[in-house]
């Protein structure tokens, strides 16, 4: 009988030891899994090594697309559900161009609504963004409210399961409470805290993200990132210092994707904010962000 208890507690600790460690990575408790990282798409002068370099970088890519009035479905919005991808698709759809908050050329509120509810009947996606930073939207929230949850009620009538979600420039985003506007089954979030001035991520203050412990919804950040301008180690040190921020206040959010997939320097050096430089080589903050360091 003792013979027989030693053997089933070696197999209990044998298996107890085959497990692997879910990665913690420095977020002081609060662990996020490979499975909920992913990277915003934006396509290289090679435009099939920018899916894989994206296809590799998480579980998700993150797709922006600028309404065009001129199709049915977006090209690039059609290039996220039909290329076989590893990676889970989140789209974006935008109505206006948030470098400006204009609308862009040949908007309507008509036309928007049909292309988007197109994608959600023709994909049945898991998540679909309408509207990105939307509160950089120039005729201000209550309209663009307006405008998303007329979109949303007719994407429910076509892909119910649908997660539907807008989209919130959080560095600009000084009354949360506007949120409570938009009727979203998750809420999307930019931030890149060195626009506010903090050029080392030990710089962001540990309170940074407490305006976010009011949202009651699940919250999936679809843009963040730190530039590499001191040092890829600096950049690096972004994912650790995001997560303690964010679990200060207990914020676990759904889905995180780091918001560059390369630098792009020609918005400015603080851009050089990739996974990849711009040449497509991988930088230290890739292999961080994926657990392959």
């Amino acid at each position: 009988m003792k013979k027989l208890f030693f053997v089933l507690m070696a197999l209990v600790l044998l298996s107890s030891c085959s497990k692997p460690p879910v990665p913690n990575n420095g977020s002081n408790g609060n662990p996020v899994p490979l499975t909920a990282r992913g990277v915003g798409f934006m396509p290289s002068s090679d435009f099939l090594q920018s899916l894989k370099d994206a296809d590799s970088s998480g579980s998700y890519i993150g797709f922006y697309a600028p309404f065009d009035k001129n199709k049915d479905i977006p090209e690039i919005v059609a290039v996220a559900y039909e290329y076989k991808l590893d990676s889970e698709p989140i789209v974006n759809v935008n109505f206006f161009d948030a470098s400006t908050g204009k609308t862009l050329p040949g908007y309507s509120k008509e036309i928007y609504k049909k292309q988007v509810v197109s994608i959600a009947a023709r994909y049945k996606p898991k998540y679909l963004g309408v509207g990105n930073e939307i509160n950089l939207y120039s005729d201000g929230m209550d309209k663009a409210a307006e405008i998303y949850n007329e979109v949303y009620d007719e994407i429910k009538k076509s892909s119910p399961e649908t997660k539907v979600f807008a989209v919130f420039q959080y560095e600009h985003l000084d009354d949360v409470s506007a949120i409570n506007k938009f009727n979203m089954d998750v809420v999307g979030i930019t931030s890149y805290p060195f626009i506010k001035g903090y050029k080392s991520p030990s710089d962001i203050p540990k309170d940074y993200y407490s305006k976010l412990s009011s949202v009651n919804k699940p919250i999936i950040f679809t843009e963040i990132g730190h530039n590499s301008l001191a040092s890829e180690d600096d950049q690096a040190n972004f994912i650790d210092v995001f997560y303690s921020r964010l679990s200060e206040y207990n914020i676990k959010p759904e889905i995180v994707i780091w918001g560059l997939l390369y630098d792009y320097p020609q918005k400015g050096g603080i851009w050089n904010a990739g996974l990849f430089t711009k040449d497509g080589s991988s930088k230290k903050v890739f292999y961080k962000w994926t657990f392959k360091e």
